[in-house]
């Protein structure tokens, strides 16, 4: 009676790199499938704590590789929406350990200013500071206007929720001489947004000292300088709360109403219902202020489930 031959083993050394190329050719697909920025990758959504294991293999058996810096990129802030903060801040991690060691320094620096931005989120101040002043290193030596514009609001933000609100002055005064003074001379759409981030800033520390005025005069800067670009922006949503609350702040309440539910109505358009949520607790605020107690009700609970459920302390 003949018997088969027995299939003959790969060497050990086959295996591995078949599953190196396996593990590579996975982690190009998921990049492939991630639609344009700005928009949810909600068909990933149901798979994100697959493609987190997928990062996590293909750290330990690629080492430091670019695909998982534009994978982690291409899907933030969408996992924070989603609740999983725990798992995407060791991501963050990972992936600027990852850009640092490629010399990736613009990823680097918005992957930074991504950890500074959830160590806020999760009141923890002091890492949100050193993460900032990364960033904000590397976007300087780099002379990227962009990185540089988000590390420094990062910053801005980081000494507001901290109190040191002189320092914050001080910083933003620094920091708006900069980006006009900025070499070599930047696309035009990228001054524009620098300076609204700034102003936005200017904003929130004029509306401390309590210059209604000047705060409502600076957020209107901010959208002046964002008018050329599309209003499905989440920067525009910022511009409009900040304005939305200045209104409020002036007791103009309609007004204040008006901007928080069309931030709200264009957070929803652009998918990021967790975000417009939040809007709308604010919006319910608003709604108390003016005694529609059973409306605020509402909208106020929704917020609050929202942010105990994703951990989002500063927000309660």
């Amino acid at each position: 009676m003949n018997t088969p031959p027995s299939p003959t083993a790969l060497p050990a050394a086959d295996w591995a790199s078949r599953y190196r190329t396996l593990l590579e050719n996975r982690m190009r697909w998921a990049v492939e499938s991630l639609p344009p920025a700005g928009q949810p990758p909600a068909e990933l959504q149901p798979h994100l704590a697959s493609l987190l294991t997928l990062l996590s293999e293909a750290d330990q058996q690629l080492g430091p590789h670019p695909l998982s810096v534009q994978l982690i990129l291409g899907l933030h802030p969408w996992p924070l929406r989603w609740g999983m903060w725990p798992a995407w801040d060791s991501a963050l991690r990972t992936a600027a350990q990852t850009a640092a060691f490629l010399g990736l320094a613009d990823q680097q620096t918005y992957l930074l200013t991504a950890l500074a931005e959830l160590q806020i989120a999760r009141g923890v101040l002091p890492q949100a500071l050193e993460f900032a002043v990364q960033a904000l290193k590397i976007a300087r030596t780099q002379r990227a206007l962009p990185p540089f514009a988000a590390a420094a609001s990062a910053l801005l933000l980081t000494l507001r929720t901290q109190g040191e609100n002189i320092d914050a002055v001080q910083h933003l005064n620094e920091f708006q001489s900069e980006v006009e003074r900025w070499s070599p001379p930047p696309d035009p759409q990228d001054l524009l947004e620098a300076r609204a981030r700034l102003h936005l800033h200017r904003a929130a520390l004029l509306r401390i000292e309590s210059r209604l005025s000047e705060a409502l005069q600076a957020a209107h800067a901010a959208l002046i300088a964002l008018s050329s670009r599309s209003r499905q922006d989440p920067l525009f949503t910022e511009a409009l709360q900040m304005r939305g609350t200045l209104y409020w702040a002036r007791g103009e309440h309609h007004l204040a109403a008006q901007d928080f539910r069309r931030a709200a109505e264009i957070l929803e358009q652009l998918g990021d219902s967790f975000e417009a949520v939040h809007v709308r607790g604010d919006l319910g605020l608003i709604h108390w202020s003016m005694a529609e107690y059973d409306t605020a009700e509402d909208l106020i609970r929704q917020s609050v489930i929202a942010c105990e459920q994703s951990d989002a302390q500063w927000r309660l």
